[in-house]
């Protein structure tokens, strides 16, 4: 059996290097921004119009992967709680950041002189991925329930 830790990464490393995030290319900026404008009371209506927009094999993978971050998360016995797993995963499943790493600009070679220091939409960006995931986690039996109104 792998310790746990091996599985964590795993999966992270899986999600980073697939070709394009779960969301797709097109659609990741709509769940973050999602998570950075619309207002909490709106926000389960808003992933789930979002997530219909999804292909097909993106929105059963997400759905799967959601269920069994739950399961993982409802374990009493360990640690990893909604929140934990969402820090741990959202960078790589949302893939910030990897598409920036691959353009060498003059901006980053400055950016790499001020101790590599995100700005601030860096910032935003990650928060609400992780607040995200954390959201999608915790009401993924919802989420994939299609709105009757």
């Amino acid at each position: 059996a792998l310790p746990i830790y091996n599985v964590a990464d795993l999966l992270k490393q899986y999600f980073r290097d697939l070709p394009e995030p779960i969301f797709t290319s097109k659609l990741t900026d709509t769940f973050l921004q999602v998570y950075q404008f619309v207002p909490k009371e709106q926000r389960l209506q808003a992933v789930q119009a979002a997530i219909v927009l999804m292909p097909d094999e993106n929105r059963e993978m997400l759905q799967a992967l959601l269920y069994f971050l739950s399961d993982v998360a409802s374990v009493d016995e360990n640690q990893m709680t909604p929140g934990n797993l969402a820090v741990c995963l959202a960078p790589s499943i949302f893939h910030l950041n990897i598409g920036k790493k691959e353009k060498s600009s003059a901006r980053m070679t400055q950016k790499k002189k001020s101790k590599c220091q995100p700005d601030q939409k860096d910032l935003n960006e990650h928060m609400a991925a992780t607040e995200g995931l954390l959201h999608m986690i915790t009401e993924c039996k919802k989420l994939f329930q299609i709105p009757h109104d």
